[in-house]
C-alpha cells in the first residue's frame, strides 16, 4: 500500500535583445575648385546589447509522504503549510527576480497493474525562506513571485486525495513545477 509521486521540473530562460537603429543624413562637401557642392551622406549605426537571464535551478528537496493509509480510509490531505509530509522544491535563479510560477492543480495518479485510477489535487504554498509555516499559498492570483536576495524561493507540495472506492496498491503520478522569469 504505497503511494509515489514523481516530480517533474521544467523551466523556460527567457533573454531580452534591446534593438536601436539611428538614421541621420547631412552635408556639403566641398570639390578641389573651392566651391561647395550638395551632397547627401546617409550613416547607418545599429547597436545591440542582450539581457540573458541566468538559468534556474529547481531541487526536490523532499518528496510528499503520505505515511500510513489502512483500509476505510476516506481521503488523504497534506496541508502543504503545516504537514511535515508535505513535498519540499526549492528554485534558485538571479536574485531579486520576478518569476511566474505554474502548476496544474489536479493530477491522474495511475495504479500499477491496472485498475481505477485516483486523482490528486495538489496545494502548494512558498516562501522565500526555508520555513514551511510562513509559506503563502499559490493562487490563480499570486502565481508572480520574486526570488530572494540569494536567489532562493522554496513550495511546500501537498494536497487532498479521494480514497473512496479505490483498490489499494501502488499508483504512481508525476507533479510539474513551471518556472517562467518575467
Amino acid at each position: 500500500m504505497t503511494y509515489f509521486i514523481t516530480q517533474i521540473t521544467g523551466f523556460r530562460i527567457l533573454a531580452g535583445l534591446l534593438f536601436s537603429l539611428l538614421l541621420t543624413t547631412n552635408g556639403y562637401t566641398q570639390n578641389g575648385n573651392g566651391s561647395s557642392q550638395n551632397t547627401s551622406q546617409s550613416i547607418i549605426s545599429v547597436s545591440v546589447s542582450a539581457s540573458i537571464q541566468t538559468s534556474i535551478q529547481v531541487e526536490t528537496l523532499s518528496n510528499i509522504n503520505f505515511g500510513r493509509v489502512f483500509p476505510g480510509m476516506s481521503e488523504i490531505y497534506i496541508n502543504p503549510r503545516q504537514d511535515a509530509g508535505a513535498g519540499i522544491m526549492r528554485i534558485t535563479g538571479q536574485p531579486n527576480t520576478l518569476v511566474r510560477v505554474s502548476f496544474l492543480e489536479r493530477r491522474e495518479l495511475v495504479r500499477v497493474g491496472g485498475g481505477q485510477n485516483l486523482f490528486f489535487n495538489f496545494e502548494v504554498s512558498a516562501a522565500s525562506e526555508d520555513d514551511q509555516f510562513i509559506s503563502e499559498p499559490l493562487t490563480m492570483e499570486n502565481r508572480q513571485i520574486a526570488l530572494s536576495e540569494n536567489g532562493d524561493f522554496y513550495f511546500w507540495i501537498g494536497g487532498r486525495m479521494d480514497l473512496q472506492g479505490i483498490s489499494f496498491g501502488q499508483y504512481e503520478g508525476e507533479f510539474t513545477l513551471e518556472i517562467d522569469y518575467i
